[in-house]
């Protein structure tokens, strides 16, 4: 096989193994065994990092689809990461929020916005 063959092959068992080319991000082949060859999933700290994607929503997709803007937004990224992503920084995510939270009004009852 040439190199480009080898390519075609590896990516084409990836799309398949993660049920097409849309679900494949960043993954580490952790062995170039063929025809079994196995991936593993490399944790993503930029692209749907876990601590925003608890569920079936992904916190920036919901930020975005409620126009929620920077102060709504930063605060519903801290309540939603609260405990996920450091358990220790609970309090300190949702003290995050709430000056967030706080920010917002004091602009809001300013007129600024």
């Amino acid at each position: 096989m040439s190199d480009e063959s080898d390519f075609d092959y590896v990516k084409a068992r990836i799309e398949e193994v993660l049920g097409g080319k849309d679900n494949i991000t960043h993954y580490d082949l952790s062995t170039q065994n063929y025809p079994d060859v196995k991936f593993k999933k490399i944790k993503e700290a930029v692209n749907h990092p876990e601590h925003y994607s608890p569920g079936e929503y992904e916190v920036i997709n919901v930020i975005e689809a409620w126009n929620l803007g920077f102060h709504l937004g930063n605060a519903i990224k801290y309540i939603s990461r609260a405990g996920k992503k450091d358990p220790a920084k609970t309090k300190e995510d949702l003290r995050k929020a709430a000056w967030y939270i706080e920010r917002y009004i004091q602009n809001k009852d300013l007129g600024r916005f």
